[in-house]
């Protein structure tokens, strides 16, 4: 679980995966830290013919500036791989 914790891409942990032991038992003289190291490897192999996926974050974020600076602030989103799914305007509030 080590190696999950750490990540295969990038450093991030991974989730929402599944092992499967098919055989196995605990054994006093075999059963050690080693031998859980060497599991662990096996999962990493698997996990590189997996072809795991490196998932962006997805927010939502309200964004509040003048008229005359939205053309920018878009520009500057989008170049940094921002996405909008919603762009609206309000009426300025009184001073």
């Amino acid at each position: 679980m080590e190696a999950a914790q750490r990540g295969f891409l990038a450093g991030f942990p991974v989730v929402d995966f599944k092992v499967i032991l098919y055989d196995g038992s605990y054994h006093d003289v075999d059963s050690n830290e080693l031998s859980f190291k060497t599991a662990g490897r096996i999962v990493r192999k698997a996990m590189e013919q997996a072809k795991p996926t490196l998932l962006e974050p997805v927010m939502t974020v309200e964004i509040t500036i003048p008229d005359e600076f939205a053309g920018t602030s878009w520009a500057t989103s989008t170049a940094g791989a921002g996405a909008f799914r919603a762009w609206t305007t309000r009426a300025a509030r009184p001073s």
